[in-house]
C-alpha cells in the first residue's frame, strides 16, 4: 500500500497490536449486503484488519478443578468492546488524515461476511476448517472492518503488521489452499468438517453451544466439556503452530461455575456480562454450564470412590488410625505391633476388632492416624485437613469436606453433597424454564446411567412434577435410556 494515508493508518494499527490489514473495493460486496449491514451511502472502500486471540490458560479462567472448556477467543474481555475501541480510534484517525467522515466500523456484529471479505481483500484464504488463514499468522485471529469514503489508489494489496514484518506483503497466492494434511477435518469431534471446507452447523460444537432451545441427547453428549466454543480444528493446524497474542487482554474476573446457576437471571454477577459469550443470553449459558457439569460428573463418578451417599475422593479415601504412618502405591506394606498388614491392591487387616477394606482405596477409623497414599492422602482426627490429589480438603471436626470437584458435606455423617453443584442445580429444577428443567434432568440422567442411584429417583420426580409436553417428552426419553 503506498498511498500515505494508508501507510499512516498501517503505523498507527501496528501500534494498536494489529497484525494484518487489507483492502477491499465496495463494488465487490452485493448490494443487497450492503444494505443489511446499513453501510454510508458514499462507502467506496473496506479496510479489514486482523488482531490476535488471548492467550490464557484455563487454569487462569476457572476457580474449580473440573475440565470446562472455554474457546481460546473468549478468554479476555469481550473482543467487541477491545477491537471496537481500536477501530473507532483508527476511523478517527481516518477522518482526520483523509477531511472525511469515517463512522462505521465492524466487529461480528453485522451480516457481512468478514472471512470471505478478509480472503478477497487478500489477507489469506478459507481453510478447510471454514476459518481464515493468514499465512505467517493463522487462524487464530478476529477480523475488524472500517468503512471509507476514499477510493484509494496505488498498491493497496494486504501487508503483515507483525512488528519484524517492515509491511511485508501477504501473498496467499502462494499458498491459497489447505495444506494435504487434512488434520482439522480428522480431529474434528462432531465430524463437521469436510474435505471440500463444508462445515455442518449441528455437529460443531462452537455452533451447538450457540444454538438455543432443546439440544439432542447425542449433541449434548457431542459437547462434553466444552461450556463454550470449541478449538480443536485450529489447535492441530500448521498454520497455527506460533500463536502471536498481546498483553492487553483484561480478564474480567476468573469464573466461579455456581455463578451460573442463579435462578433468577437478573443476579447474574456483572463480571460475566463482560466476556464475549455474554450476547447469547444468561438462559443459553446456564444450560451450557449444567451440559458441561453433567458431562464431567458422569465422566469422574466412573473413577471415583464413593463412601457415602454422595461423598467423593477420586479413588483414595482418607481414614485414621492411632499414631500409625500407613503408606500405599498400590501395594501396602505395614508392621504395626508386630503386625504385618500386606495387599496386592487389596487391603485387609483386623486391628482391635476393626475391618480395614480397600478396593484400590484406603479407609480406616481410630485415633490421630496420618494415612499417606501414594503421596495422595493425608490428615489426622483433630482438626485435621485432608488432601487427595489436591482434589480433597476438608475439617473433621468443622464436618466440612470438600474436593476440587466441589464436594463438601458432613465426615461423621457421611452426607457430603456433590460439587455444592447439587443444591444448586435442585434449586434450578423449580425454574420457570422448562428448558432449563430438563437439563437439571439431563444432570440425573448422566449421573444415574454410570450407577447412582439417587440421580434416577431426582430425574424420575422431576418427570413427575413436570407440565410442559416438550419438556416432559423429553424426560421421559431420559429415563427409557435407563431401562
Amino acid at each position: 500500500m503506498q498511498s500515505p494515508v494508508l501507510i499512516k493508518i498501517l503505523q498507527s494499527a501496528r501500534e494498536f497490536g494489529f497484525l494484518a490489514a487489507g483492502l477491499i473495493k465496495i463494488e465487490i460486496i452485493p448490494a443487497a449486503a450492503r444494505d443489511r449491514a446499513d453501510l454510508p451511502q458514499d462507502t467506496r472502500s473496506l479496510l479489514v484488519l486482523a488482531y490476535p486471540y488471548p492467550d490464557r490458560s484455563l487454569k487462569d479462567i476457572f476457580t474449580t478443578e473440573l475440565d470446562i472448556y472455554l474457546s481460546r477467543y473468549a478468554r479476555g474481555q469481550d473482543y467487541h468492546l477491545v477491537l471496537g475501541e481500536k477501530l473507532k480510534s483508527l476511523s478517527k484517525e481516518l477522518s482526520g488524515l483523509t477531511g472525511k467522515n469515517h463512522s462505521w466500523t465492524g466487529v461480528d456484529n453485522h451480516p457481512l461476511d468478514e472471512k470471505r471479505i478478509a480472503a478477497r481483500a487478500g489477507l489469506g484464504f478459507i481453510g478447510r476448517n471454514s476459518l481464515v488463514i493468514i499465512p505467517g499468522i493463522g487462524s487464530l485471529v478476529f477480523l475488524g472492518l472500517i468503512a471509507s469514503p476514499v477510493d484509494f489508489k496505488g498498491d493497496t494489496r494486504a501487508v503483515s503488521l507483525k512488528p519484524d514484518a517492515d509491511f511485508s506483503l501477504l501473498e496467499p497466492e502462494k499458498s491459497s489452499r489447505c495444506r494435504n494434511c487434512h488434520r482439522c477435518v480428522r480431529t474434528c469431534p462432531g465430524g463437521a468438517l469436510s474435505s471440500q471446507g463444508k462445515l455442518t452447523g449441528e455437529k460443531c460444537i462452537s455452533q451447538l453451544t450457540q444454538q438455543p432451545g432443546y439440544l439432542d441427547i447425542s449433541q449434548l453428549e457431542l459437547i462434553d466439556n466444552h461450556f463454550w466454543g470449541c478449538d480443536d480444528c485450529q489447535l492441530v493446524c500448521p498454520y497455527n503452530s506460533q500463536h502471536i497474542s498481546r498483553p492487553d487482554w483484561r480478564l474480567p474476573g476468573k469464573i466461579f461455575p455456581r455463578d451460573f446457576f442463579c435462578p433468577d437471571y437478573s443476579s447474574f454477577p456483572e463480571y460475566l456480562s463482560r466476556y464475549p459469550f455474554s450476547w447469547r443470553g444468561n438462559r443459553i449459558l446456564q444450560r451450557n454450564m449444567l451440559i458441561a457439569i453433567s458431562n464431567l460428573k458422569a465422566r469422574n463418578y466412573k473413577t471415583e470412590k464413593y463412601n457415602s451417599d454422595d461423598c467423593t475422593a477420586e479413588n483414595y479415601t482418607a481414614g485414621n488410625q492411632k499414631a500409625e504412618k500407613y503408606n500405599a502405591d498400590n501395594y501396602i506394606t505395614k508392621n504395626n505391633k508386630n503386625e504385618i498388614y500386606n495387599a496386592d491392591n487389596y487391603i485387609s487387616g483386623n486391628h482391635k476388632n476393626e475391618i480395614y477394606n480397600a478396593d484400590n482405596n484406603i479407609s480406616g477409623n481410630h485415633k490421630n492416624e496420618i494415612y499417606n497414599a501414594d503421596n495422595n492422602i493425608s490428615g489426622n482426627n483433630k482438626n485435621d485437613i485432608y488432601n487427595a490429589d489436591n482434589n480433597i480438603s476438608g475439617n473433621y471436626k468443622s464436618s466440612d469436606c470438600k474436593t476440587g470437584n466441589y464436594i463438601s458435606g458432613n465426615y461423621k455423617n457421611s452426607k457430603c453433597k456433590t460439587g455444592n453443584y447439587q443444591k444448586a442445580i435442585f434449586q434450578l429444577s423449580k425454574s420457570p424454564s422448562p428448558v432449563i428443567r430438563y437439563y437439571c434432568g439431563y444432570y440425573y440422567f448422566k449421573l444415574a446411567a454410570v450407577g447412582k442411584k439417587s440421580a434416577a429417583v431426582s430425574l424420575t420426580s422431576l418427570l413427575r412434577q413436570e407440565k410442559d409436553p416438550e419438556a416432559r417428552s423429553r424426560l421421559a426419553a431420559l429415563i427409557g435410556r435407563l431401562e
